[in-house]
């Protein structure tokens, strides 16, 4: 099982990226829209453990989005 912490992009930004990968097609691969984001943290084939470790940590305290 594979889980990842991320962030949605601002819409101007997103604009701005689905732009820029319009523009260099040979340098970008390019990505839906609806999937642009900003990877946190990635666990990869996480087990029960550490998937349980994740919850706590998430779950222990409010995530503030920065300003």
């Amino acid at each position: 099982m594979n889980i990842f912490f991320s962030l949605r992009v601002p819409a101007d930004l997103v604009q701005a990226l689905v732009d820029l990968q319009g523009e260099q097609p040979d340098r970008i691969e390019p990505q839906a829209r609806e999937h642009l984001h900003i990877t946190l943290g990635f666990l990869h084939l996480a087990d029960a453990g550490r998937l349980t470790d994740a919850a706590a940590v998430v779950g222990s305290r409010p995530w503030h989005t920065p300003n």
